[in-house]
């Protein structure tokens, strides 16, 4: 049996390999991602409602102006159901939702899970442009971000206080994930906690009800997640309903 957490854009090699092993009936449990076109259990964070309560979050301090920068990999499940919970909570306070802000690679159109990693390693330029871009053309200008994980929230804070804002007095910033750099930033991040080892245990159970010969249709399974606010977020300094038309 395999536990399987897939790259972002699986090859076809990789996906003919999996088919093998169906065939061979081998069981495999997909963690965080699935592959289109193969069919087997699954067990993930609560993507959807995660970057809800992040939403809520803002909302509540007062925000009217929220936006979701996001890589461009639109097809990417964990980042479609994230983007899902950011409507979704705009929607449910009658507030207005953007387009999402979708970050490009600096290298390609679309965006590759390495390419976070170098841009953070590097200075970044390539992505704070963009940052640069969005904020100065998105009106009203938001006074909060949502960022679909926290490398992005991170080098976008950087973007924001080299533009002059202040974090969190003139724009808050949320990300997900809660990597451990994220408690120790100068303004620590208000982030989205996943529960790694409760899925890893669901996982490994899964399969192993597979290999004592469970034969059921596969199962998904969403472990919840846990907002943990720090100092990114707070409410913002002017009221901006009035320039809130539902």
């Amino acid at each position: 049996g395999l536990l399987l957490w897939p790259n972002a854009k699986p090859t076809q090699a990789q996906k003919d390999l999996l088919q093998q092993y169906q065939n061979l009936n081998i069981p495999f449990v997909f963690i965080d991602r699935m592959i289109e076109g193969i069919v087997a259990d699954y067990v993930a964070s609560d993507n959807y409602a995660g970057t809800y309560a992040m939403t809520n979050h803002l909302i509540e301090l007062g925000h009217r102006h929220i936006v979701h920068l996001m890589p461009n990999m639109p097809s990417l499940l964990p980042i479609t159901q994230r983007h899902a919970g950011y409507v979704d909570a705009l929607a449910q306070h009658n507030l207005p939702t953007y387009d999402a802000w979708m970050m490009n690679s600096p290298d390609h159109d679309e965006f590759y899970e390495t390419d976070i990693y170098k841009l953070l390693s590097g200075d970044g330029a390539e992505l704070t442009n963009q940052v640069v871009e969005y904020m100065s053309s998105t009106t009203p200008t938001p006074t909060a971000i949502v960022c679909a994980n926290d490398i992005l929230a991170i080098i976008t804070t950087k973007t924001l206080i080299g533009m002059g804002y202040r974090v969190p007095e003139d724009i808050s910033v949320g990300g997900f994930d809660d990597i451990s750099l994220a408690a120790y930033m100068t303004t620590p991040l208000t982030t989205v906690a996943q529960d790694a080892y409760e899925i890893g245990r669901v996982a490994a159970q899964m399969l192993l009800l597979r290999l004592d010969g469970d034969t059921s249709p596969p199962k998904q399974q969403y472990i919840p997640t846990r907002l943990q606010a720090r100092m990114s977020t707070a409410a913002p300094l002017c009221d901006d309903m009035a320039s809130f038309e539902p």
